[in-house]
């Protein structure tokens, strides 16, 4: 393994830093939230849409006759 190099920062360098990993910190909270409001919010099918009545189901789903 290659040692670490370690180099002291000026403080100018160190609150550029500092700045950028705010930045990026956010850009990745802004994606994750954006994400999970997508999963909540874009479900396919409403949880209430069950159907209600087995009669209907099984007509929907019954084949038709010859063609």
């Amino acid at each position: 393994m290659r040692p670490r190099m370690n180099v002291p920062l000026s403080p100018a360098d160190r609150a550029t830093v500092a700045m950028w990993s705010r930045r990026v910190l956010l850009v990745w909270t802004v994606i994750v939230a954006s994400l999970v409001a997508y999963a909540l919010l874009a479900q396919r099918e409403p949880a209430t849409a069950n159907i209600e009545n087995s009669q209907q189901q099984a007509q929907s789903v019954a084949p038709r006759g010859p063609r």
